[in-house]
């Protein structure tokens, strides 16, 4: 008998740190191991729960739109978190607002463990102008400012939006479940639109997975072990369940979620010597097709784009600028198509792909870097694209800061 303690601090030793999102009470914690040396990794056990308890808050958040007409209720979301991003759920007391708008009723409010840490308060600006709100706590503890607020006095065509269309979840190498990656991104951080964008690699070829719900249609039950087989064979496949919460959670002119997984074209390619980067493919419906880079299909960017021409879909390569090689490799400019690439991810948790020597080389390690795969050098070939930020977020939080291996900070759109 084996025994592995999880955490095993006997030693002196930190622990370990898992994250918490707003809406999971527990993290799942699952045991896989390649008993005959085989890169198959069998689950040996039911998955253990692990009930992870937020910290005590150190700051407080508050998020606004970036344009509101002036007279018009908006919502004012004010949150606080531990230093681990967690939802400081214990979080309680008085808070008071304030502006420079001197027409406003402010209203205050006391937040009680009912809150959970989160709470959305309405309020309607008067003045034109750019305005931030300060929300501070009644003790002086806690302090901060909302983004710029656009007041209007009336607002015609384009409005900002902000949304993180870039995350993983447990159906490949994240956490959390689908359901609550959203939930997070609509109920927290208040996104305006957001996608999910698990890889390809372990959509097609995961042979075990626990979900909430066996069948789509009765979304919202407990765990499940899918069968050993690919899931891309069974009709219970992770992309089936992917595109069905995406389109569950769609709902145009409040939350708008966008079908997508990344292809990744990295180690499954190692063999062939072709390393054409990460993209992420996204569809303007909800009858994605899902085309994996190891298969001879799809396994070129060139080919991905013609499977893709006729299904109102686009592409986005992100750390374009990372080296030519196995695992997370970067983009290869050669490869482009002004019509179904016309975006690039510019900066992300990994850091910026703007500019080879940037402050914030991707990766954090220069030596990972490649000139030429950045984006002023597909600019330079009179590629003409448009720019998104992501969070490439791996915990179910899409659109909040988070401690990573690189950057804390990462990138909205």
């Amino acid at each position: 008998t084996i025994a592995v303690t999880f955490g095993d601090r006997s030693e002196g030793r930190p622990g370990i740190s898992v994250g918490r999102n707003h809406t999971a009470k527990d993290y799942v914690w699952k045991t896989y191991v390649d008993v005959k040396g085989e890169s198959n990794f069998v689950n040996i056990s039911e998955p253990q729960v692990v009930s992870v308890v937020a910290d005590s808050p150190v700051e407080i958040l508050v998020t606004a739109p970036s344009i509101v007409e002036a007279g018009e209720p908006f919502s004012l979301n004010v949150k606080a978190k531990d230093r681990y991003g967690n939802i400081a759920d214990t979080f309680a007391g008085d808070i008071e607002i304030s502006c420079p708008d001197p027409d406003v009723v402010l209203p205050g409010y006391s937040f009680t463990a009912k809150d959970r840490g989160v709470r959305d308060l309405e309020l309607t600006l008067h003045r034109e102008g750019i305005q931030r709100i300060e929300v501070r706590s009644r003790d002086g503890e806690f302090r901060a400012l909302s983004n710029p607020i656009v007041v209007k006095r009336e607002v015609s065509g384009p409005r900002i939006y902000w949304g993180d269309i870039h995350g993983q979840t447990f159906f490949s190498d994240g956490i959390g479940h689908p359901d609550e990656y959203y939930r997070y991104g609509r109920d927290v951080e208040k996104l305006d639109f957001c996608a999910i964008t698990d890889h390809d690699v372990y959509l097609a070829n995961r042979t075990a997975f626990g979900f909430v719900s066996s069948n789509p249609a009765l979304y919202g039950g407990g765990y499940f072990m899918v069968p050993r087989q690919p899931f891309w064979e069974s009709s219970l496949s992770a992309w089936s369940i992917l595109k069905y919460v995406t389109s569950r959670f769609n709902d145009p002119g409040h939350f708008v979620t966008l079908c997508a997984y990344e292809w990744t074209c990295g180690d499954c390619m190692t063999q062939k010597g072709m390393f054409f980067g990460h993209k992420n493919v996204y569809f303007l419906s909800d009858e994605g097709v899902f085309y994996d880079a190891s298969k001879e299909e799809s396994d070129t960017p060139q080919k991905l784009w013609n499977l893709l021409r006729d299904k109102e879909a686009f592409t986005i390569p992100h750390h374009t600028g990372l080296l030519l090689d196995s695992g997370t490799s970067g983009t290869d400019w050669d490869h482009h198509d002004d019509e179904m690439q016309p975006l690039v991810e510019i900066y992300s948790k990994w850091g910026s792909s703007e500019f080879y020597g940037s402050t914030k080389p991707l990766a954090r390690r220069i030596e990972r870097n490649r000139k030429g795969g950045f984006v002023q050098d597909a600019l330079a070939r009179g590629y003409r694209l448009g720019f998104t930020g992501g969070s490439d977020i791996h915990n179910a939080r899409p659109g909040a800061q988070h401690q990573s291996m690189f950057y804390k900070r990462s990138g909205l759109t």
